[in-house]
C-alpha cells in the first residue's frame, strides 16, 4: 500500500464508506541519479526489455506470465514506464520489444 492509497482509505473510512480495498502493486525510488519504478507482479514469467537499452542504463521491461503483461519495470525512464504501465493486464507478445532481451 502506498501513501496515496493509505490517505484515500483513511478518508473513506472516516466518511463511513464500505469500499473493498485492493492495493496496487507499485513502488518508485530515486537514489542519486537513478530512478526505479515498478508496477504489477513479477512471479513465474519472463522480463523483456520493451523500450530503451540495459546497456545505456535507461530502459523499460515488461513482465509476462500466462499470456498477459503482469508487471512493468522502469529504470531511469519515467515516461516510458508511464506508457508501459497502461499495458498491465494486456496480452503479451505483441512484438513491440526494441531490444528483445529476456532478463530472467
Amino acid at each position: 500500500m502506498n501513501a496515496t492509497e493509505q490517505g484515500r482509505r483513511a478518508a473513506l473510512n472516516l466518511l463511513g464508506h464500505d469500499e473493498p480495498f485492493a492495493p496496487s502493486h507499485f513502488f518508485w525510488t530515486d537514489a542519486g541519479d537513478l530512478r526505479i519504478q515498478a508496477a504489477g507482479t513479477f512471479a513465474d514469467g519472463e522480463l523483456t526489455v520493451v523500450d530503451g537499452s540495459v546497456a545505456d542504463g535507461k530502459f523499460v521491461a515488461a513482465h509476462a506470465a500466462g499470456g498477459r503483461v503482469t508487471g512493468v519495470l522502469g529504470w531511469n525512464n519515467p515516461r516510458g514506464f508511464t506508457r508501459a504501465r497502461g499495458r498491465l493486464g494486456a496480452p503479451s507478445g505483441d512484438g513491440k520489444s526494441t531490444e528483445g532481451k529476456v532478463l530472467t
